[in-house]
């Protein structure tokens, strides 16, 4: 799973700042009045139960504090839908609202069963081993630039793992993109992106780093925050974003709690330690001078992932602060290409 954090009302206008990870002073676009915050839209109500929501927040919150407290564990979809049923809500309501959730069934033998189930969910079935489901303003934005249509003509296994590894960098592009400039709020997503993934018989939520370099002659210089994506024990999603610069490290951190709020039982959200987790790193090289080709800036790039232990970002926690080392020098060079 996916999900980004941005949220936004379209029945409200908006005009005071409005602090995201893509807008570094805090300021809001003139065309991005409805946006009014950010939101865990990527969930787990116990390790085997996975869910993501859009539409009406309210909505969402509403049936997901009721699944964790009386069906954390369910054995299938049907079991999920036929207890929403039992809610009472109204179809309005329930049109108001979207959600999809993966359910990791009891192991026969080797295999483990994993069921999926969605609601107003816009289905895409790329090719026989790879099926889509998406929603939100910016989803057809989002799959459209992934391009999936050409990584799942690779094989289904290969086609998967370059299909995720594609999310990621995406989200890195989205990420950069918005730092430049926010344009259309229609497809920002604000900054940060969730990712939820399969282990052995339960789900996790990924921890992870994203990193910008510009390659200047020999010389790796970090522009834009160096931004990290923790969570703590009680689920909440830690950002913070870190920029290193002559007059020393300045920071900031945002917190997201999850949407259950303050009754989210301690340990509900299964994490990883950030070491488990991934970096991605966005080159821009200056070989390639940026030129203005149709209202476009082109230069060359690349776009690396990393994961484990051994990374160019080495990033350590001590209290409330972070500590972080560079090594430019773990970078492979040898994959850059034009973007």
């Amino acid at each position: 799973m996916v999900g980004d954090l941005l949220t936004s009302n379209e029945k409200l206008h908006l005009k005071e700042q409005l602090p995201l990870p893509a807008r570094l002073d805090g300021s809001r676009p003139s065309d991005a009045t409805h946006v009014i915050g950010m939101a865990q839209k990527l969930n787990l109500i116990s390790p085997t139960f996975a869910i993501a929501w859009a539409g009406s927040k309210f909505t969402a919150q509403s049936i997901l504090r009721e699944l964790r407290l009386k069906l954390p564990y369910p054995k299938n979809e049907n079991e999920v839908f036929e207890f929403i049923d039992t809610l009472g809500y109204s179809k309005d309501d329930l049109d108001d609202v979207v959600l999809t959730f993966l359910i990791y069934g009891e192991a026969q033998g080797d295999i483990a069963k994993i069921s999926s189930g969605s609601h107003n969910c816009q289905p895409r079935q790329v090719n026989e081993d790879l099926r889509i489901k998406f929603a939100g303003t910016g989803a057809y934005h989002f799959f459209d630039s992934v391009e999936i249509e050409k990584l799942a003509s690779r094989g289904a296994a290969t086609g998967f793992h370059d299909f995720f590894a594609s999310l990621i960098s995406r989200g890195a592009i989205s990420f950069y993109s918005e730092h430049q400039n926010w344009g259309n709020y229609t497809f920002s997503y604000g900054g940060s992106f969730e990712y939820i993934q399969p282990r052995v018989g339960h789900w996790v939520k990924v921890p992870y780093s994203v990193v910008f370099w510009k390659k200047e002659g020999e010389k790796f210089i970090p522009v834009n925050p160096i931004t990290i994506h923790t969570y703590k024990p009680d689920g909440t999603l830690v950002i913070d974003q870190v920029l290193p610069s002559p007059e020393g490290m300045q920071s900031r951190r945002f917190l997201v709690e999850t949407i259950f709020g303050d009754q989210s039982p301690k340990q509900s959200q299964i994490a990883l330690p950030l070491s488990h987790g991934f970096s991605v790193h966005y080159i821009i090289e200056d070989e390639a001078r940026p030129v203005r080709d149709n209202g476009e800036i082109k230069a060359k790039i690349s776009t690396q992932i990393y994961w484990g232990e051994d990374q160019p970002c080495q990033i350590k926690f001590s209290g409330n602060s972070v500590e972080i080392e560079l090594h430019p020098e773990l970078l492979n060079l040898s994959t850059t290409g034009p973007g």
